[in-house]
């Protein structure tokens, strides 16, 4: 064997078994173990590199604090990253429930207050994202809507321009006004199961769906 190939075999031993060890230091200080799954312990901090890569914290492993569905990844001093762009460090459990898009969504909740049928209006009101030319179209209960919507970084969501509504008047269009206005203030939204809540802000949801069947 030429002294490269060894050099060569030599490096990938000890890379190899660098990993391995890597591995299992992740997994003894920063999970429990027993005889059937691996869990990962709430409040600890682990760090999640091989020790080959090379990432933009200069080849050091990248560590992150485990907190509940979430991963949040720390600076150089163990500190949890702050400001505008702290969201983007953060790695969120992704429950598997309804789409956004293609999916028939009930109002439930406006602005806090429960929303239940009123007595002259034709529909219910809902609304439907699809995704063929991020158009957005439903009923706010007495009058029907439609526009197109926006989707940015993570769960950002927002609408652009201002809904096509109809012009008819019927008794009670409380909840519809209320409706209408929130578009304008929408810039985010989030999905936890069949709920759909629409925030602005992060702060508490604008209005809740449920998604039905229809």
């Amino acid at each position: 064997m030429n002294r490269n190939f060894l050099s060569f075999y030599n490096r990938f031993i000890s890379v190899f078994i660098a990993n391995i060890l890597i591995i299992i230091f992740i997994f003894t200080s920063c999970s429990k173990q027993d005889s059937t799954r691996f869990e990962i312990v709430l409040g600890t901090v682990c760090a999640v590199t091989l020790f080959d890569n090379k990432n933009e914290n200069g080849g050091f492993p990248t560590q992150y604090f485990v907190a509940e569905n979430m991963l949040i990844q720390l600076d150089m001093d163990v500190n949890k990253i702050t400001g505008i762009h702290a969201d983007s460090y953060v790695l969120k459990k992704s429950d598997v429930g309804a789409s956004l898009t293609g999916t028939y969504w009930k109002l439930i909740e406006i602005n806090g207050q429960a929303v239940t049928a009123e007595s002259g209006n034709a529909n219910e009101p809902h609304i439907i994202f699809d995704a063929d030319e991020n158009r957005v179209f439903g009923s706010a209960g007495c009058n029907t809507f439609r526009g197109v919507f926006e989707l940015g970084h993570g769960d950002r969501l927002s609408f652009p321009k201002p809904m096509a509504v109809t012009m008819m008047m019927c008794i009670n269009m409380n909840t519809e006004d209320q409706f209408l206005r929130m578009f304008e203030n929408v810039d985010s939204y989030a999905i936890q199961g069949d709920i759909l809540s629409l925030h602005r802000a992060r702060m508490a949801p604008l209005a809740r769906f449920v998604a039905v069947e229809k």
